[in-house]
């Protein structure tokens, strides 16, 4: 019996399972691909985000888990009428 089951291994996901661990519940962390994986969102993880992997479990975001290239200065989206948003941030 878990008192948690937390859907999907990506950065919030294993942030809280480790955080509800940490509280003392057992937790069930589940996955539907095998790590790491292909993601849709190029895997790209923002500046915040790897100071989170950081903190929450004391070490580095593994390079061999990083798009490539490793260096990433943002994004820019483009919606169905070709306009472009850019959202710039550092990441990897």
């Amino acid at each position: 019996m878990y008192d948690a089951v937390v859907a999907g291994a990506g950065p919030a996901g294993a942030a809280a399972a480790k955080a509800l661990c940490e509280a003392g519940r057992r937790v069930l962390l589940v996955e539907r691909f095998r790590l790491p994986r292909y993601k849709s969102c190029s895997g790209i993880l923002i500046k915040k985000s790897l100071g989170l992997v950081k903190q929450y479990f004391g070490e580095e975001v593994p390079s061999a888990v990083c798009c490539a290239p490793v260096e990433n200065r943002g994004m820019i989206f483009t919606d169905d009428k070709g306009r472009e948003y850019a959202f710039r941030q550092e990441g990897r």
